[in-house]
């Protein structure tokens, strides 16, 4: 993204630099009326106003940079809330008694109404003033259209689209807990809720960075120290330096770095919006929907379980587990996906008569996964039919 930033700490560089360079030149054009020593400040007075300059900067900066990270731990605190909630609610699912169907529906749209949870709150931590006219970050959902109509039309009308969805989430499980499909105690399934809470918790607190500038007066002061420095670092430099070249550089130099770092520092006061150098909101928003997506991919796993040969060697007596980097096992298991990518490219050999017959098509453990698409089937999940506009579309637009 273009940074206006930059822009603005180049021209007032390149104002200052043109101006000691004309001062420069004017004293030597007219060098009987002295311009630089009559109007030229004590070289103790300029010091301790550019120390002046230097410390409102450094202020600035520092308080920008806490603001900064401050959110930056606030939304991926979230996003970890967020996938402990479904994570912790799709395994409490395993021991239900409940139809396959009735589960796998309850996992597919608690999926979808975690990732719509999450984009919306990634949007209004933005708090774009003027609607739709302002870019924001591209926030992508799972599944939107698999919901149904209803839902879709009630999360577009709502006032507060996040604290909707959220009283959606909590209707779920409520009801998934009636209906048996899922099964652990209430007082274990306090860990569910309190995660629900903490995320939508630390939303709100994530948007004061957002919905409470730095005082405007304070950045008006700001502005006009730096307004100043432009006009008066030009006089004191061309006297001090030797020549055209150094009397631009030296002066470009300092007056470029007082803006940028300023400039950062007003674009980091809101470290959600979509402008240079301030968080990758999107990024989190697709990170967690991958850990979404393979939480509805692994939610009918096989129990995991130690390897028949290990077992066998064993005797009754397991023996010390050994220790591999993990570095070594990302490699190994590179090599074996090779392997056996390989092994399924060639012929098949054909098959007996006995093995044909021991051959089944149980496919209860096979799982599909979400497609995230613009258009999805609308039985995949949910047997939705007909439209509606998905409140958080590619730009951040609601």
């Amino acid at each position: 993204m273009k940074s206006t930033t930059m822009i603005y700490a180049i021209v007032a560089g390149v104002f200052a630099g043109g101006l000691s360079v004309f001062l420069k030149f004017v004293d030597k054009k007219f060098a009987d009326m002295d311009i630089l020593t009559t109007y030229n400040p004590n070289k103790t007075v300029f010091n301790v106003f550019i120390i002046f300059c230097g410390l409102i900067t450094a202020t600035r900066t520092g308080h920008a940079l806490v603001r900064y990270l401050d959110a930056a731990a606030l939304m991926n605190k979230q996003s970890s809330c967020w996938h402990e909630s479904i994570g912790t609610l799709v395994a409490f699912t395993r021991s239900s008694d409940a139809p396959k169907q009735e589960i796998r529906k309850f996992n597919e749209v608690g999926i979808r109404l975690f990732s719509l949870l999450s984009g919306l709150c990634l949007e209004g931590m933005e708090n774009k003033v003027g609607g739709d006219y302002i870019q924001g970050h591209n926030l992508e959902v799972i599944g939107w259209h698999d919901l149904s109509p209803t839902l879709r039309e009630a999360v577009s009308q709502a006032t507060c689209k996040a604290e909707y969805v959220h009283q959606m989430l909590d209707n779920l499980v409520v009801d998934g807990m009636r209906n048996k499909i899922v099964t652990m105690a209430p007082p274990l399934m306090g860990k569910v809720f309190n995660e629900l809470g903490a995320g939508l918790n630390l939303y709100h607190e994530a948007k004061k960075y957002s919905a409470v500038p730095l005082p405007f007066p304070y950045v008006v002061i700001t502005r006009c120290i730096l307004m100043t420095e432009a006009v008066f670092v030009p006089f004191i430099l061309a006297t001090l330096t030797a020549g055209y070249v150094s009397s631009f550089t030296f002066t470009f130099g300092g007056t470029f770095l007082l803006w940028f770092l300023n400039g950062v520092a007003e674009n980091l006061d809101n470290p959600f919006k979509k402008e240079a150098y301030t968080l990758e909101v999107g990024d989190v928003q697709e990170e967690l929907n991958e850990k979404l997506l393979q939480i509805l991919k692994c939610c009918d796993a096989p129990t995991p379980c130690l390897c028949e040969e290990f077992v066998a060697d064993s005797a009754g007596g397991f023996a010390a587990p050994k220790r591999e980097s993990v570095t070594a096992l990302k490699r190994s298991d590179t090599v074996d996906a090779r392997n056996k990518d390989e092994r399924s490219r060639r012929p098949a050999s054909p098959l007996s008569d006995r093995e044909r017959s021991n051959m089944t098509g149980d496919d209860d453990n096979c799982h599909d996964t979400v497609e995230v698409a613009e258009e999805s089937d609308p039985g995949a999940c949910c047997a939705c039919t007909g439209g509606g506009g998905s409140p958080v579309k590619k730009g951040g637009r609601r």
